[in-house]
């Protein structure tokens, strides 16, 4: 299953987001153990002229996404999970979840 997260970083803190994102919220996930990889792209509009996320991040993972999140919540809730950061834009942020077809 594929686990996607788009996300923006508060307008003035890409560099510190890109830290955080990269150096606490990617390895956080990875400790997970049904998260088995992460992959991150910066995302380039093509066509039209809404505002869209700026970032995508694909996470691998070995069991249901209802499981997944609930143990985001509770890694949350237990302090094991680093805070979310003031550099995210949280109106940016969509997720999906996705099976092959």
């Amino acid at each position: 299953m594929q686990f996607l997260v788009f996300a923006s970083p508060t307008v003035g803190k890409e560099d510190e987001f890109n830290e955080w994102y990269t150096g606490e919220h990617i390895p956080d996930m990875l400790k997970i153990p049904a998260v088995t990889s992460a992959t991150r792209i910066r995302l380039r509009p093509v066509g039209g002229t809404e505002k869209r996320p700026e970032y995508l991040t694909t996470y691998e993972v070995d069991g249901d996404i209802d499981s997944l999140i609930k143990e985001i919540g509770v890694r949350t809730r237990n302090g094991d999970f680093g805070a979310t950061s003031d550099t995210l834009d949280m109106s940016s942020v969509r997720m999906i979840a996705g099976e092959p077809a």
